[in-house]
């Protein structure tokens, strides 16, 4: 763990007055306008009624949604109803509420002429092209997050998942701004950089868990399959303000697939042209109307290659075995969670091929033996009808992960053990103040990382971090959107770390004026 930025960021506030033909002390006070000036400026503004549902029938209302068009804004009511007092012309009317996927219309008003629409908030589990992000602890647009974030989609993925189906090195390598380095080219190990950073600064989670351990090793980044992933979201830069220290490069977080409302089945056969064989199997669906499930196994095979014909091995050779099964639960009421398990078992050999020797004389093998085992869990509801926090979304998350190695380098045995054990609670508390969004997000952490070597026992450790963080999600218009963000870790080890982090995004309004 190395400290973040410690330094505090001061703020300024400018706030500007304009004094537009300001009378004399001498000059009479302006007449105040009569009620029939009023009464003319109101009857010109069009009256909008918007229903907000989770079908397009209008039958399941959501009440406490975000409806805006411009400056103005509202919140929907018990029946999923808002209504908002509109000029003439051409206007867009845009929805939303945290875990759902924001709906927009564009209509054209004419004075004198009330109208009413409908819009439909789908479960974001259908939302394929990945608009909202997660990883920001926010859920907000990918175009309106302050922070460096670029989503790798199901239909990009699939692409890679066509040449790579055992490992997401090339998916990572393709990405700008990412580059996956070669840390053991005996037995293909790697890391992945997160512009320019050493790979023990980028974290790596699946759904928010660190099911790989807090800082991954670089044969772990070449152990996970893409086939059951929906969407990458990854965070270029610092993100230990929302992640700790262990975030300093940046976060890739690995979205899996959701079951749909139907069964799928897909089977994937690969072999390559240098002894590569790859079998995968997924399938998930429905088991009842509020649980589904995925199913994910595979098996990889590599055959050691000496691309050079110098005696030594340049493409690793392994086996791996792969199980992960998921359970999914939503009651269509703002009650979600799930559940994954994991195994994998692989054996991965290098060093010197058949009739290979080193200069000394005689031959030098390399192996590595995994055997990994993760068990993680969320569980996310909707607070209502609780007073002051009414509409807020509750998060629970956890995780355990352990992963044995077994290394042979030459004549030498060594043999370690890495756990991770992890949880967290947070609430996020969404408002509406006038035209301005805003999120409120605080929480807590555990993280525990222990270390046991068997023939080193010297190098054994076991670190505990607790850790609380505050977040503020500001959409204070919309053409401007403010982030601000601090974390406190306290390791038992190395001591308090305090991360603090502040962006604000700032773009161009289609009228183009501010």
């Amino acid at each position: 763990m190395l400290p973040s930025m410690l330094s505090a960021i001061p703020t300024t506030c400018l706030v500007a007055a304009w004094l537009v033909g300001a009378p004399s002390l001498a000059s009479p006070m302006p007449a105040a306008p009569s009620a029939s000036v009023t009464a003319i400026a109101q009857d010109s503004l069009v009256r909008v009624l918007i229903r907000v549902s989770r079908d397009s029938a209008g039958e399941i209302s959501l009440d406490g949604a975000l409806v805006r068009s411009g400056s103005q804004g509202a919140r929907t009511d018990a029946r999923g109803e808002a209504v908002l007092r509109l000029p003439a012309g051409a206007h867009v009317i845009r929805a939303s509420r945290l875990g759902l996927r924001p709906d927009s219309a564009s209509l054209v008003l004419r004075a004198g002429g009330d109208t009413s629409i409908v819009l439909v908030l789908a479960r974001q589990a259908l939302a394929l092209e990945g608009v909202v992000v997660s990883s920001t602890r926010g859920e907000r647009r990918v175009e309106e997050t302050p922070l460096r974030v670029e989503v790798i989609d199901e239909e990009e993925i699939a692409e890679k998942v066509a040449m790579t189906p055992g490992d997401i090195a090339m998916m990572l390598n393709e990405t700008g701004g990412l580059r996956v380095q070669t840390t053991n080219p005996s037995l293909g190990g790697a890391n992945v950089r997160i512009q320019g950073l050493r790979g023990r600064y980028s974290l790596i989670l699946a759904d928010g868990l660190p099911l790989y351990g807090g800082q991954a090793g670089g044969l772990g980044l070449l152990q996970i399959p893409p086939v059951d992933l929906g969407r990458v979201e990854i965070i270029k830069g610092s993100a230990s303000a929302l992640y700790g220290s262990s975030a300093l490069g940046g976060v890739i977080n690995l979205l899996s697939r959701r079951p749909g409302a139907d069964a799928e089945r897909t089977v994937l056969l690969n072999q390559t042209s240098r002894g590569g064989t790859d079998a995968v199997y997924f399938g998930g669906g429905p088991m009842s109307p509020v649980w589904g499930y995925t199913l994910l196994a595979g098996a990889h095979v590599q055959r050691r290659n000496d691309l050079d014909d110098d005696g030594w091995t340049d493409l690793a050779g392994y086996e791996r075995a792969v199980l992960r099964p998921r359970f999914y639960l939503d009651n269509g009421a703002g009650r979600t969670a799930f559940v994954t398990a994991g195994y994998t078992a692989e054996t991965r050999t290098g060093g010197t091929v058949d009739g290979g020797v080193v200069p000394g004389g005689g031959a030098f093998d390399e192996s590595l033996d995994t055997r990994r085992a993760d068990l993680g869990g969320l569980a996310r509801w909707v607070l209502d009808r609780t007073g002051a926090l009414d509409g807020a979304v509750a998060t629970l998350r956890g995780s355990a992960m352990q992963q044995l190695h077994g290394h042979g380098i030459g004549d030498i045995s060594e043999d370690d053990r890495h756990r991770t054990v992890f949880g967290e609670t947070s609430l996020a508390i969404p408002r509406v103040y006038g035209s301005r969004s805003v999120t409120y997000v605080l929480g807590v952490a555990f993280q525990q990382e222990a270390y046991r070597n068997k023939q080193v026992p010297a190098f054994d450790y076991a670190f505990s971090i607790p850790a609380a963080f505050a977040q503020l999600d500001v959409d204070a218009a919309s053409w401007m959107s403010l982030s601000a963000s601090v974390r406190a870790d306290a390791h038992s080890e190395f001591g308090t770390f305090v991360n603090p982090r502040v962006s604000l995004l700032m773009r161009g309004p289609a009228d183009g004026a501010l």
